[in-house]
């Protein structure tokens, strides 16, 4: 049996490869097949397989994420890694550091992994940058661990094409920043304060209103499962029409030329692009096993 120090060095230059050019199997060789997991932000368990399945996650969400070992120290069979994370957030760079402590037998492999590390900052800057939220959803990292199986009943994926993801992908768009600036809504009507809407408690809640809408439609029509992304299309198809309609019906209370024009015609748009989308979609029928066809 090597000595224990010869053991560390090895663990930790393992461990740093594998951070340098991460991949789901990159650590295949220094876990053991029954290690027991715990991890801020990521579910604990027992496995190497949980190990590949939260790194094929988190690298879905962050492809460009890499690791550096700041420093280490070991005692016998316990090793202990100060490591820095950064990855491409949205638009920007967000890096955060963490204390993993590794658990080992003589010959190297390691038995457990618990890491520390406050999660607050992470959480805070993707809270600020909208622009990953989507991606962060469909990778299933992180709290919300309830989304998992909701994203799990949609695999496999069956792609709608790329009108649909186009739609869905808008309507997320607009919505996530409705919610974040809601006095866009209003003033892309052309309402004024005489209308008594814009810059008001009234147009700002009827805007999140509206935000919600779009969100939860965007979300429905990128689905994976076609029985979901089919409502998705039709509530679409349904509130755009509505919107037309009722854009053109508030010419007298307060709506200006330009606001119908922009809304009304965006909206006129998107439900022709709906129709296009329904009519274009694959059909599901007999012979199409269950999972593809979402019942």
């Amino acid at each position: 049996m090597a000595a224990w120090p010869t053991v560390h060095q090895r663990v930790v230059q393992a461990f740093a490869d594998g951070w340098e050019r991460p991949h789901p199997n990159a650590w295949d060789g220094l876990l053991a097949e029954d290690i027991e997991l715990v991890q801020p932000l990521l579910p604990s368990g027992h496995g190497r397989h949980v190990w590949q399945e939260e790194m094929r996650r988190l690298l879905a969400f962050l492809p460009d994420l890499r690791g550096e070992v700041l420093g280490w120290a070991g005692r016998e069979d316990r090793v202990f890694l100060h490591v820095e994370l950064s990855a491409t957030v949205g638009t920007g760079r967000v890096a955060f550091r963490a204390v993993d402590q590794l658990e080992l037998d003589q010959a190297g492999t390691v038995l457990r992994r618990e890491s520390f590390f406050d999660p607050a900052p992470v959480a805070a800057e993707l809270a600020r940058r909208p622009a990953s939220w989507l991606s962060w959803w469909r990778s299933g990292v992180g709290p919300m661990l309830g989304r998992r199986r909701l994203l799990e009943r949609t695999a496999p994926r069956v792609s709608g094409g790329p009108l649909v993801r186009g739609l869905g992908g808008v309507r997320l768009a607009v919505g996530l920043s409705s919610l974040l600036r809601p006095q866009v809504v209003p003033a892309s009507l052309g309402l004024t304060d005489d209308g008594g809407v814009h810059g008001g408690v009234q147009g700002g809640i009827v805007a999140r209103m509206f935000a919600a809408r779009e969100a939860v439609i965007g979300l429905a029509t990128l689905s994976g499962r076609p029985a979901v992304r089919d409502v998705g299309l039709r509530l679409g198809l349904l509130t755009d029409i509505a919107d037309a309609v009722l854009v053109v019906a508030g010419r007298g209370s307060g709506v200006s030329a330009s606001g119908m024009v922009r809304i009304g015609g965006f909206a006129t748009v998107a439900a022709l692009l709906g129709v296009a989308a329904l009519r274009a979609r694959p059909t599901y029928g007999a012979g199409v096993p269950s999972a593809l066809s979402g019942r």
